[in-house]
């Protein structure tokens, strides 16, 4: 009730409790969690509020990811939903997306997750501006292409799209200038 009426501090204080007398209860406990937490982000009226929001996120991911994540599938799921989120409201910390999407991407190939494929573009995105940024050595944008380019090869025929925009991405990096 306290998150359909968004007061978001006592959807919070709910969440904790269940988290720590009912942990296993339902992965939805978790999916509001997040909810709460990336609703306190965007009204959070200073970064050290934003932070907190942000950091009591990634923790609401990780514990559903203990919980919850018991397949591949569903750790994949769940890695896939954090690399998001941290590109979404901490992309200052271009190390830590590096490492979410790397995460997510590792248990996509694990799982044979379709949705590898549109994460994999976002990766290589990101990895592409960080090169632009001087974030990032050309060798670490050649190296993720390599590593991901042949999953993307086989492809199916609904995802083929997202091997040409992989393609497209790493020939705009210029890395291989």
């Amino acid at each position: 009730e306290a998150l359909q009426n968004k007061n978001y501090n006592e959807a919070a204080e709910h969440f904790n409790y269940l988290v720590q007398h009912a942990p296993k209860a339902a992965e939805s406990i978790y999916q509001r969690g997040e909810l709460v937490y990336a609703n306190k982000f965007s009204r959070a009226t200073t970064r050290p509020e934003q932070k907190a929001a942000f950091d009591s996120m990634m923790i609401v991911l990780d514990l559903r990811l203990i919980h919850f994540g018991t397949t591949d599938i569903a750790k994949a799921e769940i890695l896939d939903r954090r690399a998001r989120q941290y590109v979404t409201y901490n992309k200052r910390d271009r190390e830590g997306v590096r490492n979410a999407f790397k995460d997510a991407l590792a248990a996509q190939i694990v799982a044979g997750s379709a949705d590898l494929y549109e994460l994999g573009v976002i990766y290589m995105q990101n990895l592409s501006d960080d090169y632009k940024n001087d974030e990032i050595y050309a060798d670490v944008v050649i190296s993720e292409y390599d590593r991901l380019a042949p999953y993307y090869a086989n492809a199916p025929e609904d995802k083929k799209q997202f091997a040409d925009q992989l393609d497209t991405v790493f020939g705009m990096s210029g890395v291989a200038t």
